[in-house]
């Protein structure tokens, strides 16, 4: 916990992705507590240029 008077600015990196639309923040009696979500993996389709070639030569014998 950090305590300071005045103004100040602190910086933390966290190992993964938060979430910012599920970021709450409260202040209460001078302490300001923040509570942070992680994000929610997402999958991500990856074909190779192989998969794309196969569906070039497909489409090359349809036309």
């Amino acid at each position: 916990m950090e305590i300071r008077y005045g103004r100040f600015r602190t910086q933390v990196y966290l190992p993964w992705a938060i979430d910012p639309a599920n970021t709450e923040a409260q202040y209460e009696n001078g302490l300001l507590k923040v509570t942070l979500h992680k994000a929610q993996a997402r999958r991500i389709a990856v074909s190779s240029p192989d998969d794309l070639a196969i569906h070039a030569d497909d489409a090359e014998s349809e036309g």
